[in-house]
C-alpha cells in the first residue's frame, strides 16, 4: 500500500490491535478504520484513550493540514468514540 501522506503504519487499521474498540450505534466508524482505511488512530492518548483523525487532500493530492483532522464523534450516527490500542509490555 502506498503511504504519501506518511502517516505511520501502526496508525493504519489492520496494523494493531485493541484492547478497548471503538464502538458506536451504527458500527461504521471501526470499518472506517478497519476496512476502509479513512480514519487513523494515533498513540497519543488523551484522557487515557486514543486520538483518532483523518487526512483530507487536495485536488493536487497534498494533505490539506500536515497533522490531519481530529474525530472525536462517529461522522455517521454521532457518538462519542473512546478505544484504546493494545500495547504489548515489555515483561
Amino acid at each position: 500500500m502506498q503511504n504519501d501522506l506518511d502517516i505511520p503504519q501502526n496508525h493504519i487499521g489492520g496494523n494493531f490491535k485493541w484492547d478497548i474498540p471503538p464502538k458506536c450505534t451504527c458500527g461504521m466508524f471501526r470499518d472506517a478504520i478497519e476496512k476502509e482505511h479513512f480514519v487513523f488512530v494515533s498513540d497519543r492518548l488523551h484522557k487515557g484513550w486514543n486520538g483518532f483523525y483523518m487526512h483530507p487532500v487536495c485536488a493536487n493530492g497534498e494533505s490539506v493540514r500536515a497533522d490531519g483532522i481530529s474525530i472525536t464523534h462517529c461522522p455517521f450516527c454521532g457518538d462519542e468514540i473512546k478505544a484504546k490500542k493494545f500495547y504489548p509490555t515489555n515483561e
